[in-house]
């Protein structure tokens, strides 16, 4: 049995032949669910108008009625998919989907020539709740997109994909979201301006964070990465203020440019040691950021990955790295100590000044055996003075 709580609403929640309650100070509702039937609850006691695009892949509505506080939409047969059917009933709060239910998918549409899709509870703005049974398979594009009440979401182990844009987007009440180990993508912006998202567990399933998924998420303090990520996608965590420390497991291989950018409040971070590309710009403006170790997997620091990391004192440029981007770890105006491990200085993007504007007493410690290629080779040579020898090995 599942307990939640809907304003003053509390309710248990159980599927097949069983009852579902409603209880609170003033009434009690006894109701029986069904698997073609679709329960909700609005705020003006009256009955929804679905949008005109909405489609439920066969099963055809019978009848819509609101009777003592409680809505049914009632089918001929069971629902499988429901395409764009609430996009916009600004009166619905609440909503218990069936078993059996597969899809959740927008509605399409052209005007124009332009193509247009409307998600299935896109733009409820008063909905708090919504109970996903356990045979969903796919939440897609824009569902929830602008759902500004929707404070918890509960997405079932049966899950797979998480749309491939806006499914969560700008769901400014929701706080803490599980993503399930049986999703393997995370949409384009799934979880964009979530601003009171404080908690993002990811599961070991998913292979790849889309671009701006948890993008101005400003509330954000702790992310679990499952172990199962590949790459973590340009703009992911742009702009989560609040993130105070970071773990990179050891799947991931890519980090997208721009991906953590902005994140002011990240103290602690730690790459996985399979990562092989930071790209441009991925931790800049990271200004509580005091220490990075760069592993010896990776081989490319993008142009200006560490650009402004004010607080930035010490670097470890781990031995495989190759290519160093113009200004990497510029205007860190505390950077003291980089420790570059290669024995073949890493050649650096058009420009250089990849310690630009460091504290003038930054030092560059390079292997001993390496210190006279360093201090000749193009751009390195511009630091000849602050480059010394150092032995790695011991």
């Amino acid at each position: 049995m599942k307990k939640f709580l809907i304003i003053a609403l509390v309710a248990t929640l159980s599927w097949g032949c069983e009852k579902l309650d409603f209880n609170n100070e003033k009434d009690f509702l006894t109701l029986t669910c069904a698997r073609n039937e679709i329960i909700y609850k609005t705020l003006d006691n009256y009955p929804i108008e679905l949008h005109e695009e909405a489609y439920f892949d066969g099963a055809y509505l019978v009848s819509n009625t609101y009777v003592d506080g409680v809505g049914r939409l009632h089918f001929n047969s069971d629902i499988k998919t429901i395409q764009g059917a609430f996009y916009g009933c600004k009166s619905l709060t609440y909503v218990i989907l069936p078993e059996g239910l597969k899809k959740l998918t927008p509605s399409a549409y052209e005007v124009s020539s332009d193509k247009y899709e409307d998600g299935v509870f896109e733009g409820c703005c008063n909905l708090r709740r919504v109970i996903l049974p356990a045979t969903l398979t796919m939440i897609g594009n824009d569902t929830f997109l602008g759902c500004t009440s929707l404070d918890d979401i509960t997405i079932p182990e049966s899950v797979t994909s998480i749309g491939s844009r806006c499914t969560f987007y700008g769901c400014t009440a929701l706080t803490d979201v599980i993503i399930p180990d049986g999703v393997t993508t995370i949409g384009v912006s799934a979880f964009q301006n979530c601003t009171s998202l404080t908690k993002v567990t990811i599961g070991n399933g998913t292979t790849l964070i889309n671009p701006s998924a948890f993008n101005e998420c400003s509330s954000l303090t702790s992310v679990i990465i499952g172990n199962g990520v590949t790459e973590i996608s340009s703009y992911a965590f742009y702009k989560c203020g609040s993130l105070k420390s970071v773990i990179i497991p050891n799947s991931v291989t890519i980090i997208g440019s721009n991906a953590f950018q902005l994140c002011t409040g990240l103290i602690d971070l730690t790459i996985g040691e399979n990562v092989a590309m930071i790209k441009w710009y991925a931790f800049a403006d990271c200004s509580s950021l005091r220490g990075v170790v760069i592993p010896d997997e990776t081989t490319i620091i993008g142009e200006g990955a560490f650009h402004r990391c004010t607080n930035l004192r010490t670097v470890t440029i781990g031995c495989g790295v190759t290519e160093i981007g113009h200004e990497a770890f510029g205007y860190c105006s505390r950077l003291g100590s980089v420790y570059c491990k290669p024995v073949i200085p890493p050649t650096i993007g058009v420009g250089g000044n990849m310690f630009y504007d460091n504290t003038s007493s930054r030092k560059i410690y390079v292997p001993r055996s390496s210190v006279d290629a360093y201090k000749a080779s193009n751009y390195w040579s511009h630091y000849a003075k602050s480059i010394e020898p150092y032995d790695f090995n011991e």
